[in-house]
C-alpha cells in the first residue's frame, strides 16, 4: 500500500490515542504476515491509487489483492482514486468498498474550486456517510457543485488529450542523459506495467522524472519553466509541476522519504494538452535543445519553426 499525505495524517494523529497504523513502504504489503499485522487492529488500510505515478512510492495497487487481504482481517478498504479518475479506474469493481476523489483535480479540470467525492455502497452512504454529513456540515456549496457537475461534462474529452500527451512526453523523456529515471505506468520497463493495464484503461497524466544531480538539479529545471507552471495541483488546465520532497511529503523524515522512494531529484509532472494544434512539450536539459510536437506522434527537434518566410521562436518550456 502506499502512503499518501492524508494518510500519513491519520497516522500522526492516531498515535497518541495508542493506535498503530504501519508506515507503507513503497511497494504493495501483500503477504501472509501483513495479514496477521492488520488481524485484529482498529485500522482502516487506505490505499492510495495512483492512475499515474505521484511519485516511485506510488505505483499502481493491486486492488483485488489488497481488497482480499484487508476483509479477511476485518478492514474497510478506501482507495484514493484521483489520479485514475473514474474514467481510467474503477476500484470498486475490484473489491474495494470506498472510493474517494478530489474533485479539485481532474474533476473541476480547470483550477475553479474545491470539492471531495465519496462513492461507497448504498448502506454505508445512507446509513453511515449521510448522518455523518447532516450532523457536521461538510456540504458543497452550490455554485462549486455547478462547476463539478460541468466539469463532468467534458472528463472524458479532457482526460483522453491528458494520457495521449502524457504518454508521448513519457516515451520521449526515457533515456535521456540528465535524468536517472522516467516513471510512468504504461512504459514497457514500467515494473508494474501489466498489472497498470489490466486495472487502468490508459496511464493517466501524470509523469515523474528523476533528474541527475539532485534538488539543486531540480530546482534549476523547476526555476527555467515557461509554461508549465509550478504548483502541486494537478489535472488543471495547465501543465504543472511539483518537487515531492519539499512540498507533497516535506514533512516526512529522511529515513521515510526513503522508504517511499523519494529522492531529492524526484520532479511530478501533471500533463495537459488541450490546444487543437500542435504543443511542445519540453526544452532543454543541458545538453541540446529538445522539443516535441504533441500531434500524431511526431516529434522533431529544432530551435526555430519556419511558416512561409516567418521563423517562429519555439516555445521553450524548460530550460537549464
Amino acid at each position: 500500500m502506499t502512503c499518501s499525505r492524508k494518510t500519513r495524517s491519520l497516522t500522526q494523529t492516531c498515535q497518541p490515542l495508542g493506535i498503530t497504523l504501519p508506515m507503507p513502504q513503497a511497494k504493495p504489503i501483500i503477504s501472509d504476515d501483513t495479514v496477521a499485522a492488520l488481524t485484529g487492529a482498529s485500522i482502516c488500510p487506505y490505499v492510495t491509487l495512483t492512475g499515474s505515478v505521484d511519485c516511485s512510492s506510488s505505483p499502481p495497487i493491486d486492488i483485488a489483492a489488497v481488497s482480499t487481504l484487508a476483509h479477511k482481517a476485518g478492514a474497510v478498504v478506501v482507495v484514493d482514486n484521483v489520479f485514475a479518475t473514474p474514467l481510467l479506474q474503477k476500484p470498486l469493481a475490484f473489491g474495494a468498498d470506498i472510493v474517494v476523489y478530489s474533485a479539485t483535480k481532474h474533476i473541476d479540470g480547470q483550477g475553479r474550486c474545491l470539492g471531495g467525492v465519496i462513492l461507497g455502497t448504498a448502506k454505508y452512504i445512507n446509513e453511515t456517510l449521510q448522518p455523518f454529513i447532516r450532523h457536521t456540515g461538510p456540504s458543497l456549496s452550490p455554485v462549486n457543485a455547478w462547476i463539478l457537475l460541468k466539469g463532468l461534462e467534458t472528463l472524458d474529452l479532457r482526460l483522453q488529450r491528458h494520457c495521449d500527451s502524457a504518454e508521448k512526453v513519457a516515451k520521449a523523456l526515457q533515456g535521456h542523459a540528465k535524468l536517472n529515471d522516467v516513471l510512468y505506468p504504461t512504459l514497457r520497463d514500467f515494473p508494474q506495467v501489466d498489472l497498470a493495464k489490466k486495472q487502468m484503461k490508459s496511464g493517466g497524466s501524470i509523469i515523474s522524472i528523476d533528474l541527475k544531480g539532485g534538488k539543486d538539479a531540480s530546482f534549476r529545471f523547476l526555476n527555467a519553466l515557461k509554461l508549465v507552471l509550478i504548483s502541486n495541483n494537478l489535472g488543471d488546465s495547465k501543465s504543472l509541476a511539483t518537487h515531492p520532497m519539499t512540498t507533497t511529503h516535506q514533512r516526512l523524515t529522511a529515513e521515510q522519504k526513503a522508504a517511499q522512494g523519494i529522492t531529492p531529484g524526484l520532479v511530478r509532472l501533471s500533463i495537459v494538452n488541450l490546444a487543437g494544434m500542435p504543443s511542445i512539450v519540453y526544452g532543454l536539459f543541458g545538453l541540446g535543445m529538445f522539443v516535441m510536437f504533441l500531434n500524431m506522434g511526431q516529434s522533431l527537434a529544432a530551435g526555430w519553426f519556419t511558416l512561409g518566410s516567418w521563423p517562429l521562436p519555439i516555445v521553450i518550456i524548460a530550460s537549464t
